[in-house]
């Protein structure tokens, strides 16, 4: 499968069942106050933009696939939320936003799930909308390098994604789901770093997975300082 296919999987999940585990630092909610302006780079079913929207944030999510946004918002206009929440079919890679929109900002297992030659180009994007001072979260699975079993799948799974790193998880029927990239935390600082972002605080966590175990993940936490500003 070429790389600019993976979006397709992404594409295909129905309303509810798009993976979203990567958990959120509860100390990236200080840098924020009531009214102001967050987005969420893939959105899914919501889980983040609930979050936010318990914390009186002005939210707005992005996703590429139309089922989950649509499912998504008849929720919310049955909960009788729907107008306080921003939800757009669009790319990470072409955010339909002006510069400087956005105080803070959500890439949760975002980057991991896109070709590799679109991370930087996403990463570019939501610098560019975030304001001056404000705070990314990103959070991604990790590179297993101490467990053999893991270091085996990345050798195998290499054979069909043709990254190492980047697995292929498959259903119980054998049918691949999804793929997945998981970055050594230096390949992370230095994408983000690329970006124009600064890396402010960096956290190796116990994630859940999809299939409900665990594994080693990485939270980031990375500021638009007034260096780049205009870039």
């Amino acid at each position: 499968m070429k790389e600019r296919d993976i979006r397709d999987f992404w594409l295909n999940f129905s309303p509810e069942t798009t993976p979203a585990t990567t958990p959120i630092d509860k100390n990236f909610w200080s840098y924020f106050s009531p009214g102001d302006k967050i987005l969420e780079v893939g959105s899914a079913w919501g889980r983040v933009i609930y979050e936010c929207l318990a914390r009186n944030l002005a939210v707005t999510g992005i996703d590429i696939n139309s089922a989950e946004v649509a499912n998504l918002q008849r929720k919310l206009k049955d909960e009788g939320q729907l107008d306080t929440v921003g939800l757009v079919l669009a790319s990470a890679t072409e955010l339909p936003f002006p510069s400087q929109a956005f105080e803070g900002l959500f890439l949760q297992g975002l980057l991991s799930a896109l070709p590799k030659d679109e991370r930087l180009a996403s990463l570019r994007e939501a610098q560019r909308v975030l304001k001056t001072n404000g705070h990314i979260h990103i959070a991604e699975f990790e590179l297993n390098q101490n467990d053999q079993n893991a270091i085996e799948r990345y050798k195998s799974d290499f054979e069909v994604t043709g990254e190492y790193g980047t697995v292929s998880v498959l259903n119980g029927g054998g049918r691949e789901l999804f793929r997945s990239h998981n970055f050594r935390r230096e390949e992370l600082i230095d994408l983000v770093e690329s970006a124009n972002l600064d890396v402010i605080d960096v956290q190796e966590k116990i994630f859940p997975t999809f299939k409900l175990k665990e594994k080693p993940g990485i939270i980031l936490t990375a500021q638009k300082s007034k260096i780049w500003q205009t870039k």
